[in-house]
C-alpha cells in the first residue's frame, strides 16, 4: 500500500479530467471540419465527452476543498492502471495492422478484463456487441468505409 495525501490524489484526478476534456474538445474541433453525414456523430460524441469531463473536473474542484487526511493506493490498483495504459498504447499500435474494429474489440476485451469486474464470457460478449455496434454505426448510419479490417473486412 502506498500512502498518499488525499488532496494530491484529487488534484491528480482534476488534472486527468482537464486533460480528457481538452482531448474531447480537440476532437470536436477537428470534427467541425468534416462534411456530410459523417460530421454529426464525431462532433456530438466529442462534445458530450468534453461536457462530461468538465462535470468531472467541477466535482473534483468541489471535493478538493473538503478533502483531508491520507489514503492508500494498492499495488493491484496500480497494476490495473498500468495494464490499461499499456492496452491503450497497444490499441493505437494495433489499428494499422488489425483495423479499427478488430483493434477496438481486442482493446475493449483487455480493458474490461483488467478492471476485473466481469467474468470472461460477459467481457467477451460486451466487447463483441460493442465492436459490431461500432461497425453498424460506420457502415449503416454514416455510410462510411474505413480501411480493410481483419475481422470485419471493409
Amino acid at each position: 500500500m502506498i500512502d498518499t495525501p488525499r488532496r494530491r490524489l484529487v488534484a491528480a484526478e482534476l488534472a486527468a479530467a482537464l486533460l480528457v476534456g481538452a482531448g474531447f474538445a480537440g476532437l470536436a474541433w477537428t470534427g467541425l471540419g468534416y462534411r456530410g453525414a459523417a460530421a454529426y456523430l464525431p462532433v456530438a460524441a466529442s462534445a458530450m465527452g468534453a461536457v462530461s469531463a468538465l462535470v468531472w473536473a467541477w466535482q473534483c474542484l468541489r471535493r478538493l476543498r473538503a478533502v483531508t487526511g491520507r489514503q492508500g493506493i494498492s499495488r493491484p490498483g496500480l497494476i490495473r492502471v498500468a495494464i490499461l495504459i499499456a492496452a491503450a498504447l497497444g490499441y493505437l499500435l494495433l489499428i494499422p495492422g488489425l483495423g479499427f474494429f478488430t483493434a477496438s474489440l481486442v482493446f475493449m476485451l483487455v480493458s474490461t478484463l483488467a478492471m476485473g469486474q466481469r467474468p470472461l464470457w460477459q467481457a467477451g460478449a460486451a466487447s463483441a456487441l460493442l465492436a459490431v455496434g461500432l461497425w453498424l454505426v460506420f457502415r449503416v448510419v454514416l455510410d462510411s468505409y474505413l480501411p480493410t479490417d481483419l475481422i470485419f473486412g471493409n
